[in-house]
């Protein structure tokens, strides 16, 4: 066969793999055509191996009050890392809050929230822009162990930059001036 026909098909049938895992994701997830409460699906690229190194959900502190510890998260779906789409906002009581609607798929404390797409939505957005970049699907070895969520996802604060004494920063954490 054609290496040229070869590619095509398997780049066809990688798609519709795709595809087929997104539905598959949202149905188990027990999301319908309503809109999507955007915590519940922090867990999109890590459920869809394929689309691990090209779909990022990233929540943004969006509004905090300090006097009643209210929190409002902004989501945004980024693919490929420039084409984005906003999700909506959330709300919760406080940081604890929000962290537990991450590690949980509910709807949190019931507090107001924005919600801007729909399954249908997500799904045809990621599948336009992969469809047009022939490198943004991960082809997985047949048989391949993909570590646990809990092993991909960073804890919630860990991204602070690391100072002491070995690390990168430790010249400016020993000569500060006192």
């Amino acid at each position: 066969m054609n290496t040229k026909v070869k590619n095509k098909l398997k780049r066809a049938l990688q798609e519709e793999l795709v595809k087929r895992l997104l539905v598959k994701y949202f149905q188990d997830k027990g999301i319908s055509e309503s809109l999507i409460y955007p915590p519940a699906i922090y867990d999109l690229p890590y459920r869809v191996p394929e689309l691990l190194n090209s779909v990022e959900i990233v929540p943004f502190v969006e509004n905090l009050d300090p006097t009643t510890n209210v929190v409002t998260i902004g989501w945004n779906l980024f693919v490929l890392g420039t084409n984005r789409v906003s999700l909506g906002t959330s709300t919760h009581a406080n940081l604890m809050e929000f962290k537990r609607s991450l590690m949980s798929s509910g709807e949190g404390t019931g507090m107001p929230s924005s919600r801007k797409k729909t399954s249908r939505q997500l799904i045809e957005f990621i599948m336009n822009i992969v469809g047009r970049n022939k490198n943004a699907l991960l082809e997985l070895p047949p048989g391949a162990n993909m570590p646990a969520f809990s092993q991909m996802v960073p804890p919630l604060g860990s991204q602070a930059p690391k100072i002491g004494a070995t690390m990168s920063g430790g010249f400016y954490e020993k000569n500060r001036p006192v």
